[in-house]
């Protein structure tokens, strides 16, 4: 919806090209719309400048991306989408909005999956599409919005009650928005747990032998310091780690006593999901590879449980893998 409502048959977004796999899945059924999707490495300054051209009419990116676990510099992509008179959309569902408010630092449209960190519970499906109001729909390169111009701020929103939205029935079922309400009052709490937890877990596995471990607040990640300016130093739920091998990984899950294998995130308990053989199914092997999915890849979705209940399970789990592996 959020993209829709600006976009056109003949239009191009630049993406991630780590982005989930279901967000990649949703760009492949746009393109039977005449929109196409010009794929990066990843969401920098650097890589979309040359992507650009009078076709493009938005850049999408994960704030932290699922399960790559990259981190978007937000300023200096603005930065250069503005500068092109192109609105910058983030998905920032594993940031939540308690780690940071995108369009402070200059996004335009922030999507959440409400579903995940917002609920806290996994009952509920839900979306959320935040408008920044900042963005000048400009007549040149989105003539669709002259009709809502008089809206001024609200001239995005305005449109996507009045088209897409109001015509795709996207309306959400009251018990759905009331848990997802209930949910957030206590998603600081959570966080702050989580993002403990996810932390700690992290450390702890990274000093075990036969696993490697990706986390973007560890001092070993690329991202280290970028989540240090822009999250103030939390990495977020998610985590991922790679077991050595296919039979492995399976053998480290099945292992587990308190994660559940699932494939929801943000959920108050710890959950476990092997994404080559789900998530990541249908996508090809480069599709997998850029989104940091091979084989012997975990996504670990931390929960709020005790941590060392957490690291004992882990770490038995590790052992377990290693030795019947």
């Amino acid at each position: 919806m959020a993209l829709l409502n600006i976009l056109r048959a003949g239009d191009e977004v630049i993406a991630g090209a780590g982005l989930f796999g279901g967000t990649i899945d949703l760009f492949g059924d746009l393109a039977q719309f005449g929109i196409t999707a010009r794929f990066t490495d990843s969401i920098t300054a650097e890589s979309i400048t040359p992507l650009i051209n009078e076709r493009t009419k938005a850049v999408f990116t994960e704030l932290i991306g699922n399960p790559k676990l990259d981190v978007t510099d937000i300023r200096s992509v603005a930065e250069v989408c503005h500068s092109r008179g192109i609105p910058l959309f983030i998905d920032s569902t594993t940031a939540t909005p308690y780690l940071i408010r995108p369009t402070e630092y200059g996004a335009d449209i922030v999507i959440h999956s409400a579903s995940k960190y917002i609920n806290g519970g996994g009952n509920s499906i839900a979306g959320i599409i935040v408008d920044s109001g900042k963005f000048p729909w400009n007549a040149g390169k989105f003539p669709q919005f002259d009709e809502y111009r008089i809206f001024g701020k609200y001239a995005y929103i305005a449109k996507l009650r009045n088209g897409f939205w109001r015509n795709a029935g996207a309306c959400l079922s009251p018990f759905n928005a009331y848990m997802c309400s209930v949910g957030l009052e206590t998603l600081g709490l959570r966080m702050e747990r989580i993002c403990d937890n996810a932390k700690k877990l992290a450390e702890h596995l990274q000093t075990l032998g036969g696993i490697t471990v990706n986390y973007p607040a560890l001092e070993s990640s690329p991202y280290h310091a970028l989540v240090q300016l822009q999250l103030g130093g939390r990495g977020g739920g998610i985590l991922t780690i790679r077991a050595g091998s296919r039979e492995k990984a399976f053998l480290l899950i099945n292992s587990l006593k308190c994660a559940l294998i699932a494939t929801n995130i943000g959920d108050v308990r710890t959950l476990v999901i092997h994404p080559a053989s789900t998530i990541y199914l249908h996508s090809t092997e480069e599709q997998r590879e850029n989104a940091g999915v091979y084989d012997d890849t975990i996504r670990v979705s931390v929960g709020i449980e005790d941590i060392g209940d957490l690291i004992n399970d882990f770490e038995n789990a590790v052992k377990r893998s290693r030795e019947n592996g």
